[in-house]
């Protein structure tokens, strides 16, 4: 794995409330119209080939339309997007299966007047999803994708949630041009391959929900890992956001014990996390 060269790709999921203007989505967006107000509820859960290589993962969304006008059609899209780098919209991946850009269209609602239109979906990403993707080559290569959930106005065409969504975070391996493995992004990073990237690439990533992505248990297991070196360790517990400490997972008891580590730098980078984040 250590001469996969890295094209980031960015797949986009999420669940989406709004409240507020339209803004219109395209591939090369306008900036986000500060009127809307949006909040993302993202749940993803993942599963395993039986085989030795990974083919996919299954994602839900919720989209939920706080206002919606009567008799109108409202409807949840997910856009698959290259991941370039933090605060920046990739591109709109093209496939062979989708040659204009890789826009899934999910589930479609009517909205009541008095009611918030609910529109919860549940589907699987897989290999055979990125056949044919444009700009690949025929070099072995890993792409981090994103895929982002929309809600669009049918009547009028035009979105209601800004330009980037909370997404689900992918990795793809490519081999000669085809998808060889499609994994999510914690799957990739508690497997431990080339740990010192895979880290860098975890705090690269922005929008996104790390707990809805799995990312939690995969630092834990990495913290916990007698295998894993002291200096990834450190890395990890130098650059973990405070925040993420005490969000739902069993960090801070992890984090915890290795106050008490006999490698002194990871005692040291333990003691200083907890305390910031207290």
């Amino acid at each position: 794995m250590s001469d996969l060269r890295l094209t980031c790709v960015a797949l986009t999921l999420g669940v989406m409330i709004v409240n507020g203007p339209i803004a219109k989505s395209e591939d090369e967006r306008s900036q986000p119209n500060p009127d809307i107000q949006t909040t993302a509820r993202t749940n993803i859960s993942i599963y395993n080939a039986t085989r030795a290589t990974d083919i996919g993962l299954t994602v839900s969304c919720d989209g939920l339309v706080v206002n919606p006008v009567p008799g109108r059609r409202y409807r949840l899209n997910l856009q698959y997007r290259l991941h370039t780098k933090p605060g920046e919209n990739g591109p709109i991946l093209k496939t062979e299966s989708h040659p204009g850009g890789f826009v899934a269209k999910l589930v479609d609602g009517t909205g009541v007047a008095g009611r918030a239109l609910d529109l919860p979906r549940g589907f699987d990403v897989v290999r055979r999803d990125f056949r044919g993707l444009q700009g690949i080559g025929d070099e072995r290569k890993l792409i981090i994708v994103r895929v982002e959930p929309h809600i669009v106005d049918l009547e009028t065409d035009e979105y209601l949630t800004t330009p980037k969504t909370d997404a689900a975070i992918l990795v793809c391996e490519f081999m000669n041009g085809w998808p060889h493995t499609v994994r999510s992004f914690s799957n990739y990073l508690g497997n431990r391959e080339n740990l010192p990237q895979s880290i860098e690439r975890l705090f690269n990533l922005d929008a996104y929900d790390p707990f809805a992505n799995g990312i939690f248990p995969s630092i834990e297991k990495l913290l916990e890992d007698d295998a894993v070196a002291d200096q990834h360790k450190v890395i990890l517990l130098k650059r973990m956001p405070r925040e993420w400490v005490f969000s739902k997972s069993n960090l801070p008891g992890i984090i915890g014990n290795l106050e008490q580590d006999e490698n002194p730098e990871v005692a040291a980078a333990a003691q200083k996390l907890l305390a910031e984040a207290r």
